[in-house]
């Protein structure tokens, strides 16, 4: 995933497609190049949640 957006969705309305930078270990990642305001209401939107629904898989891939 490397040089590749990585669409977050919310309540199946993506609300952010950061470009991963570094390698996303342990389910833990950073985000990085957000102007204040936009990194703000983006934790703002993660923090309340999402109402439950099913996780659908879209694809896998595997990278040697």
């Amino acid at each position: 995933l490397m040089a590749l957006p990585l669409g977050i969705f919310l309540d199946e309305e993506m609300i952010g497609a950061p470009t991963v930078n570094q390698a996303i270990t342990g389910g833990n990642s950073v985000i990085t190049g957000l102007e204040s305001e936009e990194a703000r209401v983006l934790a703002i939107q993660l923090n309340a949640g999402a109402l439950p629904a099913p996780l659908r898989v879209i694809s896998i891939e595997e990278i040697p």
